[in-house]
């Protein structure tokens, strides 16, 4: 699909702001502001967004995008530039017991049905926490997202279509479909990428958390 098409006439500039690589040296997350620019009109208002991708490392030693994805929202305070906000980087250490990464989407789902979606995020993130939702903002760190969950209304069903796991345990991806209501009583429907990471802290055991998420609502049907 790419092959056939020419490049694009744009500047595209990204930056991490979380990167996470698994002890096993297979499997990992980064994501981060991008910014594009026209190349045709350099006087044009760039368009911003960020960026969302899990890499997998070949049997080459190459490391290759296995899901791209990303959004597009606002300019921020600085438009003409992308922020300056230290990276965060998490090498995991390879864990030998708990729970898989799926029991930890599968708990998600089973809390979101039976609890609301709100009440399965706070549960789940971490200061590190980053979800996605187009033209907006990141939304970070535990206090962001219980801000953010606990301004939506409705349920939420998760239906999981693939995942994988690193070979060491600590970091996983899970890519679905949702379905589930809009503030004002529509039903909306779309697609989803979580990424969960496991990793000790010095004050709470391993457990698995919500690295990052992205969902994309489906466009209207066309009439």
């Amino acid at each position: 699909w790419i092959r056939g098409r020419p490049d694009p006439p744009i500047v595209l500039d990204w930056r991490s702001q979380l990167t996470i690589l698994s002890a096993s040296g297979d499997m990992g997350f980064s994501t981060g502001p991008s910014i594009y620019r026209s190349k045709a009109d350099p006087k044009a208002p760039a368009a911003h967004g960020e960026f969302f991708s899990v890499w997998q490392r070949q049997q080459s030693g190459e490391w290759k995008v296995f899901i791209d994805h990303g959004i597009s929202h606002g300019a921020r305070s600085t438009p003409d530039a992308l922020p300056s906000t230290p990276l965060i980087a998490l090498d995991l250490v390879a864990l030998t017991a708990g729970a898989p990464a799926y029991d930890a989407e599968r708990d998600f789902i089973e809390r979101s049905g039976k609890m609301g979606a709100a009440a399965a995020y706070i549960g789940s993130v971490s200061s590190q926490t980053v979800l996605l939702r187009e033209d907006m903002l990141p939304i970070n760190g535990n206090a962001g997202v219980a801000e953010f969950v606990n301004s939506q209304d409705g349920k939420w069903v998760w239906n999981p279509k693939m995942q994988g796991t690193s070979r060491a345990g600590d970091l996983a991806y899970v890519v679905g479909s949702y379905d589930g209501q809009a503030r004002n009583g529509e039903a909306v429907h779309g697609q989803y990428v979580r990424v969960w990471v496991r990793y000790a802290s010095k004050d709470a055991q391993a457990r698995w958390t919500i690295a990052g998420d992205v969902m994309t609502p489906q466009p209207p049907a066309k009439q």
